[in-house]
């Protein structure tokens, strides 16, 4: 399964909208990135030894938008699942100002949650904001009424990227630039800042999730704008095109950085960074590339310049690069994935788990000074500085930072698994502890090593039932563990015992366990144990390796059959209500040609990945006619799950399953066409799947199997899907639900498909719907799956049952 769909793998929405307007008071931030649209302030801040402390905390409604600060007021964007607002807070206090309704929500989809992205602008005492469905409009900031207003695609031909309008406004002289996209010479606009209207209109290039960003050289200002395929400068007065340079990387994020003397920098998400240099001849410029670089890419995360040193993320690490070539100075685990600013000459980095950090921005590596939890969800937004204040907002909260004196500050009370000092120790008392023990206070470290590699038989270690030893030997600086005994995105480091290369991590585990893992060598991605030579898996980290306990055992239904096997028809299947074609692999068992019967049917979701991963055609042929009574099984192609499944597409594709695909199978094939003789399955979004369209389509399906059934809320489709179930008094349905114990969770981001499939089963029980479930030792994904694809469908159609 595609896994990029996941908001904290797959966001795409989020924070990199840059916007501009030349501050007049060192002490705001009027606009995304701050006073000179570089994500740095200059000043006196951080004095002695420091810490930090709430100064105040208040709930907003759902939204990406960052903040600017202006005249002692806060202004930012949410939603309240009505309506998107732009809000006015107290900087002092945070109570609310005003607020502004721009616009119906802009709801969520594929991954997404609801509200606004792009970021508000302050020019003297006119606010500039723009939402997601193309409402820009200007404000009083004194009290939020409305000067003017426009609609983009209305007005001005805009063309609305997939997550509605992000790009966030600059201000330049008498003009408010927004970058509108479209096919009408119109990349990029320029409206007067007073009325609204359009001043100038430039450029042929798409937009996506780009901002305008202005600088000086040569005497001239560039307005720049980043478009899909070119990077441009432009005559803030009149749109003429100053320069052009062609990077051509398609639908993406480019944040850039002026780094002085026509050098721009720009980061390109999941490719490399690229610096060029603007070189004026004549009356013309010209843009080179002049040196590209991998150590940052893959972040939403707008580089920032100090001291010739560009801080940024390489992934999910933290990166410094020279400015000057793009080779690395340091990378650091800590603090976690997040958004950097520059404030004092000191890096102030928000985490995507809600954590401000503060390290000293410098060459010889980070060093955290000090830190604090703010937020209990997920962060998505850069955090600002302005008024002696760091100001920071999740997806529902926002909160004022202070810097304090470290006597009266918050103690630091992050729970970072990477930095627990015991986490993955060898267990006290176990064998494994004695040889370590043993190993420390050798003078003989490396032969005993030599001696215990030799006597393994294989990889990781496994001691008794309980216990599973992660060793990695070799020449390495830092060596993690991820895997599914973990929270999502968490990497815990491996132990190096002293003086030597050997490096290990115990896990406790059910003597029945089976779960994926991976190791991550010096800070990369990551990928398989080099020491475990068993099967390769495919997980939601990746290519991954693989822990069995002793009490484990391999299913025999997911070997090749011996015998006869069933027949698959691979059909191309044209949708009218998606307009779009995905296969049907539809399996007929043993004996369906030569016969006259009617057979029950379960449909997949993940068809493809089910025939590849989950390896269903051997179950299907090892247990129907055996354990499972003689049926036909459709397997779906998911072309475009990321939409179909849970969210934007849900109901198109609930309507095409009901409406066209059942239809059609009950027409080509010998089904028995009701309801009770039809099953529907899937693993987590797949699962979804199927229960969204029993509850929509009344009548069609009688059965429903979910394995770690997708449910998660807050724009990501559970809370909906929770409403149809409760709201519903369809009666007549059977449901087999399984989980799994190390499922896809995190402890920071509240959220865990273990406690979501356990509460939804416990739900339906108490609604009075018969349901099977079962929570089993394994991990999340194909490999954990693939092993009770059995007893799904056992639980729909078992041998004993009578035939119809």
């Amino acid at each position: 399964m595609n896994f990029r769909h996941r908001l904290w793998l797959f966001p795409v929405y989020f924070i990199l909208f840059i916007g501009v307007a030349l501050a007049k008071d060192a002490g705001d931030w009027g606009r995304w990135r701050g006073s000179n649209f570089d994500g740095t302030f200059e000043g006196d801040v951080f004095k002695g030894d420091f810490g930090l402390k709430i100064g105040w905390e208040k709930e907003l409604g759902s939204g990406y938008s960052s903040i600017a600060v202006s005249s002692g007021k806060l202004i930012t964007m949410f939603s309240d699942s009505t309506f998107d607002y732009v809000i006015a807070l107290d900087v002092k206090s945070g109570e609310e100002l005003w607020r502004y309704k721009i616009d119906s929500t802009y709801t969520g989809h594929t991954g997404s949650h609801n509200g606004p992205i792009s970021t508000p602008a302050i020019e003297g005492n006119l606010v500039f904001a723009l939402g997601p469905k193309g409402q820009f409009v200007a404000l009083k900031l004194k009290n939020g009424k409305q000067v003017w207003s426009v609609n983009l695609p209305e007005g001005h031909s805009s063309v609305a990227p997939f997550y509605g309008f992000t790009t966030s406004p600059a201000v330049y002289g008498d003009h408010v630039f927004i970058e509108t996209g479209g096919k009408d010479n119109n990349t990029i606009s320029a409206l007067n800042k007073k009325t609204g209207k359009i001043a100038w209109a430039a450029g042929a290039d798409s937009i996506n999730y780009q901002s305008p960003v202005i600088f000086e050289f040569e005497g001239e200002t560039h307005l720049v704008c980043a478009g899909d395929k070119y990077l441009c400068g432009f005559n803030p007065e009149n749109g003429e095109t100053l320069w052009k340079y062609f990077h051509n990387t398609g639908v993406t994020a480019i944040n850039p950085t002026y780094l002085g003397d026509g050098k721009i920098f720009f980061g390109v998400r999941g490719r490399r960074a690229s610096t060029i240099r603007l070189q004026k001849n004549g009356d013309t410029y010209e843009a080179k590339e002049i040196w590209n670089t991998r150590e940052q890419r893959g972040t939403w995360n707008p580089s920032v310049l100090q001291d010739s040193v560009l801080y940024g993320y390489s992934g999910r690490f933290l990166a410094a690069i020279h400015a000057g070539t793009g080779k690395r100075v340091w990378k650091s685990r800590p603090p976690g994935d997040g958004y950097a600013i520059i404030v004092d000459k000191h890096l102030v980095v928000l985490t995507r788990q809600g954590s401000i950090h503060i390290s000293k921005a410098e060459p010889k590596g980070y060093q955290e000074l000090a830190a604090l939890q703010v937020f209990n969800g997920p962060a998505w937004t850069s955090p600002i500085f302005a008024n002696g204040r760091i100001f920071a907002r999740n997806l529902t909260t926002i909160a004022a930072i202070d810097i304090v004196p470290k006597e009266k500050a918050t103690p630091s009370n992050i729970p970072i698994a990477a930095t627990t000092p015991d986490a993955g120790k060898a267990p006290v008392g176990s064998k494994f502890a004695g040889f370590i023990s043993e190993l420390e206070q050798s003078d003989n470290q490396k032969e005993m090593i030599d001696k215990f590699m030799s006597e393994q038989k294989s990889f990781p270690v496994i001691e008794g039932k309980r216990y599973a030893h992660i060793i990695y030997r070799g020449d390495a600086e830092d060596v993690a563990l991820g895997g599914d005994m973990l929270d999502f995105n968490i990497e815990n480091q491996l132990h190096r015992v002293a003086g030597t290369d050997f490096f290990y991590y115990s896990v406790e585990l059910e003597p029945d366990a089976r779960v994926n893992y991976r190791l991550n060598l010096n800070l990369t991605q990551g990928g398989p144990d080099p020491l475990n030579k068993g099967e390769q898996i495919v997980s939601v980290f990746g290519p991954s390796s693989e822990i069995a306990m002793p009490d484990f055992q391999r299913p025999a239904h997911l070997q090749t059959p011996t015998g006869a096997r069933g027949i698959v028809d691979s059909l191309n299947f044209e949708s009218k209500i998606l307009s779009n074609s995905r296969i049907l692999h539809v399996y007929t068992p043993v004996g369906y040609k030569d016969s006259d019967n009617r057979y029950p049917v379960v449909y997949v979701n993940y068809g493809r990945q089910a025939i590849q991963n989950g390896l269903m055609l051997n179950t299907l042929d090892n247990v129907v006619g055996k354990t499972v009574e003689p049926m036909i099984a459709v397997l779906i192609e998911a072309p475009n799950s990321f939409a179909e499944y849970a969210r934007g597409q849900r109901d198109q594709y609930a309507q095409m399953i009901a409406e066209e695909i059942v239809p059609t199978i009950d027409a080509k094939y010998r089904t028995h066409a009701e309801a009770r003789y039809r099953a529907f399955m899937g693993g987590d979004e797949g699962g979804y799947a199927a229960i969204y369209t029993t509850f929509k389509h009344p009548g069609v399906f009688g059965l429903i199997g979910g394995q770690s059934t997708h449910l998660l809320g807050n724009g990501n489709g559970g809370d909906e899907l929770r409403a149809i179930v409760n709201g519903s008094d369809m009666q007549d349905v059977r449901f087999y639900l399984e989980w799994s114990k190390y499922t896809y969770q995190s402890g920071r981001q509240q959220f865990s498909w273990r406690d979501l499939n356990k509460a939804f089963a416990e739900n339906l029980i108490k609604k009075g719907y018969e349901v099977g479930s079962a929570e089993i030792n394994q991990g999340w994904g194909w490999a954990s799956w693939r092993t009770r694809t059995d007893k799904v469908l056992e639980a729909f159609y078992p041998i004993e049952s009578a035939k119809k």
